[in-house]
């Protein structure tokens, strides 16, 4: 049995009401796990603590926020067989296929990683000779990120890992149905060494969840693959 948490500004942590909710296997039916189940009081904590995180790590370089990317990289991989049989437990897939897609998920930490490093502006040409024109790419801001059950740490690994190497915080709302691989991978998250409030795990009602996302103005983006119905 599987007691996972919330990870809110740098610590794992039950709901503050204490809620929990089932998580069960989809071939036997058999509960395996308890999630904790966020309350209002929780994602507003949760979305403080990425507002607050995002001033510093905006002006992280590049470099150590790749870094930091690349040690959770290897870490992924070193843990891949463990990620593997939880997403197998609680999501129905295949063992094989399960590590096919921890693999897959790691590729992307990689990948951003490096790409971070690569992001350029842009000298333009003015329309009046005494005027110069560049652009500076920038980070938007604290990101909200909400995944499916059907690829439930690669979905959200290719959301968060962008999001970080480019500078933005990043809360994290995975499916209902397969929150305990999110929290394995938090634990991986945490060993990495990201500052505080950085990355955020929120579980529980994605309807709720997702309205005090969409409602925060401080909240500057918001990456979305679900059914059109949470999507509504």
């Amino acid at each position: 049995m599987i007691n996972g948490k919330l990870y809110i500004n740098g610590e794992f942590k039950d709901s503050i009401d204490k809620k929990t909710f089932d998580v069960t296997d989809p071939y036997t039916l058999k509960v395996i796990g308890k999630q904790a189940d966020a309350s209002d009081k929780d994602i507003k904590e949760a979305i403080d603590g990425a507002v607050e995180s995002f001033k510093s790590w905006k002006k992280t370089s590049a470099y150590d926020r790749g870094k930091m990317l690349r040690k959770l990289h290897d870490m992924v991989l070193e843990n891949e067989k463990e990620l593997a049989e939880i997403i197998t437990m609680e999501q129905g897939k295949p063992l094989s296929e399960a590590i096919g897609e921890v693999r897959y998920g790691a590729s992307y930490i990689a990948w951003y990683a490096e790409e971070g490093i690569r992001i350029k502006g842009d000298i333009l040409s003015p329309t009046n000779i005494s005027m110069r024109m560049s652009v500076l790419k920038e980070p938007v801001g604290p990101v909200g990120i909400i995944t499916p059950w059907n690829f439930p740490v690669s979905m959200f690994i290719r959301k968060m890992a962008p999001a970080l190497a480019a500078g933005c915080t990043v809360i994290i709302k995975p499916a209902e149905e397969t929150p305990l691989i999110a929290y394995k991978f938090f634990q991986l998250v945490d060993k990495a060494g990201f500052p505080k409030g950085v990355c955020q795990l929120l579980t529980g009602d994605p309807v709720k969840i997702g309205k005090l996302l969409m409602e925060e103005e401080r909240i500057r983006k918001i990456s979305f693959t679900g059914s059109t119905e949470v999507g509504k």
